[in-house]
């Protein structure tokens, strides 16, 4: 019987050690987007209500 070495194929434990850092790898990744979008609409509620509160003021003068 051949070892995996000479198939050219890797052990059971080298995949899932790879597997578990890409999962992992990808949790980080997923991690960071949802801040950055938690971060993003943040910033663009608030940029939206200081437009909204600007535009209301200049109605109120105008009527």
């Amino acid at each position: 019987m051949k070892s995996n070495e000479q198939t050219g194929r890797m052990s059971e434990d080298a995949f899932h050690k790879i597997y578990a850092q890409k999962v992992c790898a990808l949790d980080l990744n997923l991690s960071v987007l949802e801040r950055y979008l938690e971060e993003s609409t943040s910033t663009d509620s608030n940029i939206t209500k200081e437009i909204g509160d600007k535009d209301l003021l200049s109605r109120t003068r105008l009527n």
